[in-house]
């Protein structure tokens, strides 16, 4: 069930992006195939990315390895998905921290406790 409700978090994230100036998705259906193509390749390749970045910068990346993962693989699902576009660098990077940001909360918040 957590795993439902992250996934609609990430929906609601990328439908939240269409608010950034440089963001664009055609309709509604474009952020449920953003969450599905972003998942699908965090899933495959995410631990790619977090390995490439920690040895790349040497450990430095740890302190933001999340984020940057989140900043590649959104970047890939752009170049992906033709009804949705990131139009320059300022708004991956807005973008990204909408992402991250939705992810904490899915991540961390809204998880059941167990006693």
């Amino acid at each position: 069930m957590s795993w439902l409700l992250r996934f609609a978090i990430l929906i609601g994230a990328f439908a939240l992006m269409s608010l950034i100036p440089g963001v664009r998705l055609k309709r509604f259906s474009t952020a449920v195939a953003c969450a599905v193509v972003f998942s699908i390749l965090n899933l495959l390749l995410g631990f790619v990315v977090k390995f490439v970045l920690v040895v790349g910068t040497l450990g430095l990346a740890l302190l933001a390895l999340t984020f940057l993962t989140n900043l590649v693989l959104l970047w890939l699902t752009d170049k992906l998905l033709e009804d949705f576009e990131i139009r320059s660098f300022g708004p991956l990077l807005l973008a990204t921290l909408t992402l991250s940001l939705a992810s904490f909360l899915g991540r961390y918040l809204f998880v059941p406790v167990h006693f």
